[in-house]
């Protein structure tokens, strides 16, 4: 849902727009659900860089998926994009998780789907402009690995910190370059009536992510796995939404995630 607002916003008014209004609103949402959790009893300095580590990935990764979505294919981007969920895995399976074997065939299912989604649709992409969808893919490989690193910074810090926390240092990081771009005479927000999509992809960002901290607790490399399926889910509703067609190949990558993230979830329970 926040991907499919994002990248109507980002069409609609640009992706610094859309960024800027994204984290004003995840921000306005972050801090009370934080201050209702409480200060972390647990919090370090090692806490407080992972924190960093995981506001600044998330900034940056989604200003790269929204200006990626502008220039391509929004369910090609988000495929690429969703490939965060396997770095993020792998960061963890080199910390120390060690996941079922049922669990690293669903990692390996999972990888094949989004790469059968990925290469199709740039295949068969039907663009104006071939540079700028070549261009389109490459930010969201970009995004993909900033995105992985702080997911796996976001995973670890949840084990020292409430869940709502985890969703509170990307708007706070986002609203600081927001505050410095202000200042620099720079106008991103724009008219606060063409940013209602924005609004509700911060809304949808802010429960995402606290939703994958709960997960993280139980373990990074699992979880991340399995959100990463939010690719097939925007490669359909791209589909509905900006009418981009789905080709047989698409389809099976589709059901391949499906089974990968049934063999993820059954190796951890």
């Amino acid at each position: 849902m926040s991907t499919l607002c994002s990248a109507g916003s980002s069409r609609r008014v640009g992706a610094p727009a859309t960024l800027a209004w994204v984290v004003l609103v995840g921000l306005a949402i972050a801090v009370p659900i934080a201050a209702l959790a409480g200060w972390p009893e647990d919090l370090d300095g090692g806490t407080v860089v992972l924190l960093v580590i995981s506001g600044a990935g998330n900034v940056i990764g989604l200003g790269l998926v929204y200006t990626g979505v502008r220039l391509g294919r929004v369910g090609v981007i988000t495929s690429v994009a969703s490939t965060q969920g396997a770095i993020a895995a792998l960061l963890a399976i080199v910390a120390g998780e060690r996941p079922e074997p049922v669990t690293l065939a669903g990692f390996a299912l999972v990888a094949g789907g989004v790469a059968m989604v990925v290469y199709q649709a740039a295949e068969s992409a039907e663009v104006a402009d071939p540079r700028a969808a070549r261009l389109s893919i490459l930010l969201g490989a970009a995004a993909a690995v900033v995105f992985g690193i702080g997911l796996y910074a976001a995973g670890a810090a949840s084990q020292d910190v409430p869940s709502a926390w985890i969703a509170l240092p990307a708007r706070v990081v986002g609203v600081g370059v927001l505050l410095v771009a202000l200042a620099a005479g720079m106008r991103p927000l724009g008219r606060p009536a063409a940013a209602r999509l924005a609004a509700v992809a911060g809304v949808f960002e802010v429960i995402g992510f606290v939703a994958f901290a709960v997960g993280a607790k139980e373990g990074i490399a699992v979880t991340s796995v399995v959100a990463s399926q939010f690719a097939a889910l925007t490669v359909i509703g791209a589909f509905v939404v900006f009418r981009e067609r789905l080709s047989p190949r698409q389809v099976a990558g589709v059901g391949v995630l499906a089974v990968g993230v049934a063999l993820v979830a059954l190796g951890g329970t």
